[in-house]
């Protein structure tokens, strides 16, 4: 059963925040792994950034080979 998208959003978070770094980078397996999934849909995405931007002050990116978290900051000055 898939998590719902607020847990996934959570896991990032925490994910992010224990890593002490700006950047969370996960492969595609990864992120499915933590999903909970086997295939994953565009409204996902979009859902999975809108909450994680909303709640959190997060960006998530997707790119071909990885999917990436971040700070909605300036980290790097």
């Amino acid at each position: 059963m898939a998590k719902r998208i607020a847990e996934i959003v959570d896991d990032l978070n925490d994910e992010l925040r224990l890593k002490g770094g700006p950047v969370l980078t996960k492969t595609w397996p990864e992120f499915y792994e933590l999903c909970d999934i086997a295939r994953f849909k565009d409204a996902r995405a979009e859902a999975i950034s809108s909450d994680a931007r909303d709640r959190h002050g997060l960006f998530v990116g997707y790119g071909k080979n990885a999917v990436f978290v971040m700070h909605d900051r300036n980290f790097e000055p």
